[in-house]
């Protein structure tokens, strides 16, 4: 009887393999960007930051005085903001650097967001009459570039780990 279990054990064993689909390689998914494509990624989104930047702080609505103060307000608002968030995409990119991680591409990519909607909303508060801030809107659509690919990037990997094949 032990021999008869031990040579069924056996034979299931040995035919276990053939039962199994062989295995193939993973094929890069081509929505997942390389860790160098990531690199150039992060270095084209802190090449435009300083441009941010200097528009950012470039508004000052106590030199046009024909600026009402609730619109003033919320200028400075939106440009603190908007400064605010620089800083906080510069630390998303540090971290990235250090490891990539999906909540990193998240936070990079949110952080891209909102600085695109805050020049936004202070081109439309510009009809006071500041001439630099449409100059915001010449690097909104880099941004937004940058921001959807790391964006898609993020949730190809987030599908990706739920179905187990993430890389």
């Amino acid at each position: 009887m032990r021999r008869f279990f031990l040579v069924a054990c056996l034979a299931v064993i040995a035919g276990f393999p053939a039962v199994i689909p062989a295995q193939q390689p993973l094929q890069p998914d081509a929505r997942l960007m390389s860790d160098a494509e990531y690199r150039a990624i992060l270095t084209q989104i802190e090449a435009t930051l300083p441009k941010w930047e200097t528009l950012l702080k470039g508004i000052d609505p106590e030199k046009s005085p024909q600026i009402p103060y609730f619109q003033g307000k919320l200028l400075v608002d939106k440009r603190d903001l908007g400064l605010m968030e620089i800083g906080n995409i510069r630390v998303a990119i540090a971290e990235t650097r250090r490891k990539r991680t999906i909540r990193g591409e998240l936070a990079l990519q949110g952080g891209l967001e909102v600085l695109s909607n805050v020049g936004g909303q202070i081109v439309d508060l510009e009809d006071a009459g500041a001439s630099n801030l449409a100059d915001l809107l010449k690097y909104e659509p880099e941004s937004e570039t940058l921001s959807n690919r790391v964006l898609n990037d993020a949730l190809a990997r987030v599908e990706l780990l739920e179905k187990g094949t993430c890389p």
